[in-house]
């Protein structure tokens, strides 16, 4: 379920890499120290028994290119539990960030509540810092929501 995925993530909430990126979750994937976003994504996925739901990369646009192949692609407002999410916080049309949503979308708040790996918990770089935090993004952010088929 989804929601095991989520669970997973939540458990993360405030781990933090130590030096030159190192990392539990690219390591776990047999990966070097690097921008592991999507391998906290990956990882959170198969730790919950989706390995298989997911294309294992490190990269946040082959997973996104992927997604768009496999039509797994939604409508980022129809979000929820344990959906995947990237985002173009740049705005140049190529996403830059990778996480998993946390709660649907709140169409009130035009927003969606997410956990994130190699974020910033508050200020700093929100596609390359140095934890896993619980945010909240603006649709204006969003690239692209796709849902596995869990």
């Amino acid at each position: 379920m989804p929601n095991k995925v989520v669970e997973i993530a939540l458990d993360e909430v405030g781990y933090t890499e130590g030096k030159n990126n190192s990392n539990k979750f690219s390591k776990a994937l047999g990966k070097p120290n690097q921008s592991w976003c999507a391998d906290f994504v990956v990882w959170c996925m198969k730790e919950a028994g989706y390995g298989s739901k997911i294309l294992n990369s490190s990269s946040v646009i082959e997973i996104t290119n992927w997604a768009k192949k496999n039509a797994l692609q939604i409508n980022p407002k129809l979000a929820r539990e344990g959906d995947i999410i990237s985002f173009d916080f740049a705005h140049l049309g190529t996403p830059q960030h990778i996480g998993i949503v946390a709660k649907p979308f709140d169409l009130k708040r035009n927003s969606v509540e997410t956990i994130e790996g190699n974020t910033s918990a508050a200020q700093g770089s929100q596609s390359n810092g140095d934890c896993v935090a619980h945010k909240v993004r603006g649709l204006p952010y969003i690239y692209q929501v796709f849902r596995p088929k869990y």
